[in-house]
């Protein structure tokens, strides 16, 4: 995208143009002083060795520092899209204070903290009209164990991604078998996969879990394995009703964040965070909680 900070389209078209003026430069001259330019050229033909390995080695130099320049932006990429593709929609979490958001994790193990789920109406109200925002969702992401009983198959850490299936529509793609999918078609007992986890499960439609909660194992089926574009996804994941997972969780009408959706695609949308945090902070204050700019301080690091 840039070299050294130079769109490298600008940079491609200004070059151009210098070499352009260069080369006129010279065929000026050469036209003008004809035995000087004999002269400079003579020796390309009495010394061809020399003149090929000269013209390697700047072919060499070049592709050296292209690929240094080509393999900075590679990395930044995929480690710009890694995040993305974990957060998906998210722009901004809001979470009981003192936090820490370090991950797509979003908090460590003994950091989880709930709150009540009321608060989250609270928020969507408060940002309902607002011309940056466009999508409030509460959720639960936690990891647990999850065994597939079906293909005796066990995986000790899978996310587990919970949401209100009417708000995790503008966070989230799902679909399966070309279809598009919700939460909203899952029973109670029934949840999605996403690829991964289907694969480290050797899952399939209709296969029966036992996740462990607590010190709990409590039964499953997979209703389908997604192609599944959200938060989460950056790992294996597992996703179901909020309803569901309060009830194995063993927290009753709580939530640990609300996912903030800013207008605009997965990283323009980043772009609205200050704005976004200056219409969040005086809402989420009075209520013990805090928002955080998750993804654009993570596309900045």
């Amino acid at each position: 995208n840039t070299v050294f900070g130079i769109p490298a389209g600008a940079l491609a078209v200004a070059l151009t143009i210098a070499l352009t003026l260069g080369l006129g430069v010279v065929g000026a001259l050469a036209l003008r002083n004809r035995i000087f330019f004999k002269l400079g050229v003579r020796n390309i033909p009495r010394r061809r060795g020399r003149t090929a390995l000269i013209v390697v080695g700047l072919m060499l130099g070049t592709t050296i520092i292209s690929a240094a320049l080509t393999t900075g932006d590679t990395m930044s990429h995929t480690i710009r899209s890694a995040f993305v593709e974990g957060l998906g929609s998210t722009d901004e979490l809001v979470s009981v204070k003192g936090t820490t958001l370090e991950s797509l994790e979003f908090a460590e193990a003994s950091q989880r903290r709930y709150f009540e789920e009321s608060k989250y109406v609270r928020i969507r109200d408060a940002v309902a009209v607002s011309p940056v925002i466009d999508g409030v969702a509460p959720a639960i992401i936690d990891d647990l164990a999850v065994q597939n009983r079906t293909r005796r198959q066990s995986e000790p850490r899978v996310t587990l991604v919970a949401s209100e299936p009417a708000a995790f529509g503008s966070f989230a793609s799902m679909s399966a078998g070309g279809a598009s999918v919700s939460l909203a078609d899952l029973r109670g007992d029934e949840v999605y996969l996403n690829e991964e986890a289907a694969d480290e499960l050797a899952a399939r439609d209709g296969d029966r879990l036992s996740v462990l909660a607590g010190a709990r194992l409590f039964p499953f089926r997979v209703r389908a394995a997604l192609d599944y574009s959200g938060p989460g996804n950056d790992e294996a994941a597992m996703l179901m009703r909020l309803d569901a997972a309060q009830r194995i969780l063993g927290v009753p009408g709580q939530i640990q964040h609300v996912l903030v959706s800013n207008r605009g695609g997965p990283i323009s949308g980043a772009k609205l965070s200050d704005e976004a945090m200056a219409l969040l902070r005086p809402v989420v204050a009075p209520l013990g909680l805090e928002a955080d700019n998750a993804k654009e301080d993570g596309l900045e690091r």
